[in-house]
């Protein structure tokens, strides 16, 4: 299996150009980076091209991308790529059918995949996730976020920046999103399980909208559906304090429905 070492302690940039297989990243604590390159399938003609993947390291930048051959693609071959980075390192990921998956903290992530689903743990910088019918999962960031996904549906942890997340038919489900948020869904539900401040878009055609706000926040409400049922659950007095949040829902056969997060959920 060929294998690569690189002495590097501090955060690097790291680009992967993959095709078919998997993509998965480390982030932690290290004093080497490291690149592995398995075959998906076994036979000499794999393992030739596994041994062609180009490796390049330069002035805190690792490159990993895969010989010009496709006869191998076509005929359902791929490559299992695993790199180790330093914490803190940033990734950019562009696959076709590869899965993509990132544990560990990383400082910014800008991955695209058409049929490979999306996974990273934790982001301290921005976000920018595009996938075809692959599901898009995402523990946690700090930085704004930019999700995409057709059919695919998207998990988000915790939106700690900006969020703008879309989808064709793929649900979206977000547990908290601390500051603005833009959400579109053509026939996908859509489910926010705390929302804090600033102001928050939500839009469907078909799917339901369920959101949830945060305690003791004052939210101004604009709801409104076609022909779906709409409902909030917030008392009259909520909000007379001063307006914390911005909160505009908007579908055509969907239900809204607005209520508050459970305190204890979220506490600690």
């Amino acid at each position: 299996m060929p294998h690569w070492e690189f002495p590097a302690t501090e955060p690097i940039d790291l680009t992967v150009q993959l095709a078919a297989g998997g993509v998965s990243i480390c982030a932690e604590t290290i004093e080497l980076v490291t690149v592995d390159v398995e075959p998906t399938r076994n036979g000499r003609r794999a393992e030739e091209y596994a041994e062609e993947v180009q490796v390049e390291f330069e002035d805190g930048h690792l490159s990993v991308s895969e010989p010009q051959r496709q006869d191998l693609i076509r005929h359902g071959s791929g490559l299992d790529v695993r790199v180790t980075v330093p914490t803190g390192s940033r990734a950019s990921v562009n696959t076709a059918s590869a899965a993509i998956t990132c544990d560990g903290e990383l400082g910014s992530l800008n991955a695209r995949s058409a049929s490979g689903d999306i996974r990273a743990a934790a982001i301290t910088g921005d976000t920018n996730v595009n996938a075809t019918s692959g599901k898009i999962e995402i523990g946690e960031t700090d930085g704004t976020v930019n999700v995409k996904s057709a059919s695919g549906a998207i998990d988000l942890g915790r939106a700690g920046g900006e969020l703008n997340a879309n989808t064709v038919s793929g649900k979206i489900q977000v547990g908290s999103a601390e500051t603005s948020t833009t959400i579109h869904s053509a026939s996908g539900a859509v489910r926010i399980e705390r929302l804090a401040r600033g102001e928050a878009e939500v839009a469907t055609v078909s799917g339901d909208v369920r959101v949830k706000i945060a305690p003791r926040t004052g939210v101004y409400l604009d709801l409104a559906s076609i022909s779906g049922k709409v409902t909030s659950e917030l008392e009259p007095a909520d909000g007379s304090d001063g307006v914390d949040l911005r909160l505009y829902c908007r579908t055509i056969s969907g239900g809204l429905r607005v209520s508050r997060a459970d305190a204890a959920a979220f506490a600690g």
